[in-house]
């Protein structure tokens, strides 16, 4: 899901608990230089198993 359709989705579920399934996780190492954040991806994991 990208992250303007995200706002929209959680800004219309209220505050209740939410659960979002995950198919990955990614470390990113991250910096900024007062105009631009950049991400580098570190890691990849990929999560579930079989179904």
């Amino acid at each position: 899901m990208d992250h303007p359709n995200m706002k929209v989705w959680l800004s219309d579920h209220g505050v209740e608990s939410v659960t979002l399934r995950a198919e990955r996780l990614v470390l990113v190492s991250q910096w900024h230089d007062g105009r631009h954040i950049t991400w580098i991806e570190i890691a990849d994991v990929r999560l579930g198993g079989s179904r």
